[in-house]
C-alpha cells in the first residue's frame, strides 16, 4: 500500500468509501487543485506517452497485445531520473530483462578490466627483484 496518494477531485476519489479506505490503511490522500492538470505533471506526462504509444502500436494487434508491448517497452527503458539511470524493471527485479532488442545486440564483455589486470601483473613483475619485463 502506498503511504501517500495524489489525485484529482474526481468523484471516485472524494467518496466517503474511498476516504474510509485511506484512513483504515494509513494512506495520506492529497488532492490537486481543480482544473489544473499541470499540478500532476508526472502523471500527465505518462498519459501523454501512453496515448502516443497506443497510436503507434495499434494496427492488427489486439488491445491486450498492444498493452503488453507498451508495458514491456516502458518498464525496460532506462530512465535518467532513476538511480543509476536504470530501467524500472531493473530497479524492481535487480537485473536487466531480455527484450528483442537485447537479443539483436549481443552483450560484449568489458575487456578493459582484463587489460588493466594484465598491465598490473606486468608492472608488478618488473618491480619484483630479478623480475623481467
Amino acid at each position: 500500500m502506498p503511504e501517500t496518494l495524489v489525485s484529482d477531485n474526481g468523484t471516485q476519489f472524494t467518496s466517503a468509501e474511498f476516504k474510509n479506505f485511506c484512513l483504515e490503511n494509513g494512506i495520506q490522500h492529497i488532492f490537486l487543485p481543480p482544473y489544473h492538470p499541470q499540478s500532476n505533471g508526472q502523471a500527465e506526462r505518462f498519459v501523454d506517452t501512453f496515448k502516443r504509444s497506443l497510436l503507434k502500436l495499434k494496427g492488427e494487434r489486439t488491445l491486450s497485445e498492444v498493452l503488453q508491448t507498451f508495458l514491456l517497452t516502458y518498464r525496460t527503458t532506462p530512465n535518467p531520473g532513476l538511480e543509476g539511470s536504470k530501467s524500472p524493471a531493473e530497479l524492481c527485479l535487480g537485473r536487466k530483462l531480455r527484450t528483442s532488442l537485447s537479443l539483436l545486440k549481443p552483450t560484449v564483455p568489458d575487456k578493459s578490466l582484463d587489460i588493466n589486470t594484465t598491465m598490473e601483473r606486468q608492472f608488478n613483475r618488473i618491480l619484483e627483484p630479478g623480475g623481467e619485463p
